[in-house]
Parts: C-alpha cells; structure tokens; sequence
C-alpha cells in the first residue's frame, strides 16, 4: 500500500497528483535537443523533483542506440550518478505503429515493458476500436504487471485518461 503523502507544489503537482488519480509519477527523460537547447526534460532536471518529493517520483533515464559507444558511455555515468537501478526498458508509445514487432521482443525480454503514453491518451479517444486491439495484444503478450500507464503529461493532463480508461 503506498502512502499518501502531500503532492509536490505548483501547478503541475495539482494536475497530476490531486486531480490526476496519480500516487507516483516516473520521470522518463525525453531530450528532444533537435527542438529545445536545453532538452524538453533530462534526467538532471528530473533528478531535482525526485530531491523535492522522493515519495512521489522514481528516476529514470534514457539510453539512445544512435548515440553510439558515447551515448553509452553518457548512460552508464547517469545511472552511477543518479542510482538508478532495475534496468527495464520502458519502450514509448508501444513501439507504435510496429505493435507486433514490440510484442515479439517483449514477450522474450522481461525487462522490456510497454509506456501507454499516447496509446491511453490519444488512441483511446479518437481510435477507441485500435485502442481496444492494442490493448488486446498487450495483455496476451506482455500481462498487466508490465503496462505502464504514461500521461504524456505536460502534454495533457492525466486526470481525464484515467477517468475514460475507469468507463
């Protein structure tokens, strides 16, 4: 059972924790350098919300393959650095459009889980047919204990996803 404790300050901690129906909120750093200077969230900017409100978030990072031997190198001293520790691979969006080709991996990795980012929020709604296939083939392949519920949150609020996902 998880404790309640207090929601971090500010807007974004009433969105998502009051209003939101979230306990606990991973921080999956999303750089995206090609459009921000100083990426959209990184693992050091992340790393400082865990500092303000450990009961509320749990760390992550982030490893890109086109980075090459550097990327990895930069992955490793982060996960030194910051503590991160099961090393499960949480793939976005289900890998979509290539769901099967996700499944397949996943169901023969046990450290690869599927990130319902964008699978909740925006296929939910206006592809509520897909959706229902999408989550079909996720429950035969991967089980509920390795779905993770992602928000996209920044993007969109939380709250409205979990309530239609409830109905």
């Amino acid at each position: 059972m998880l404790r309640r404790v207090p929601p971090p300050g500010g807007v974004g901690g009433r969105q998502a924790f009051e209003r939101g129906h979230i306990d606990v909120a991973i921080l999956q750093p999303t750089y995206l350098t090609e459009w921000y200077t100083d990426g959209f969230n990184t693992t050091e900017r992340n790393a400082q919300l865990v500092a303000e409100a450990p009961d509320r978030f749990l760390l992550n990072t982030r490893r890109d393959p086109r980075e090459g031997d550097e990327g990895m190198r930069a992955f490793e001293d982060k996960v030194a650095r910051y503590g991160c520790s099961d090393l499960n691979f949480i793939v976005d969006h289900v890998g979509l459009p290539r769901l099967e080709d996700f499944c397949f991996i996943a169901v023969q990795e046990p450290n690869v889980d599927a990130g319902l980012s964008v699978v909740t929020g925006g296929l939910m709604h206006a592809r509520p047919n897909y959706f229902a296939k999408v989550m079909g083939e996720l429950l035969f392949f991967v089980g509920e204990d390795r779905m993770l519920f992602g928000s996209d949150y920044a993007i969109w609020e939380p709250q409205w996803q979990v309530e239609r996902f409830v109905e």
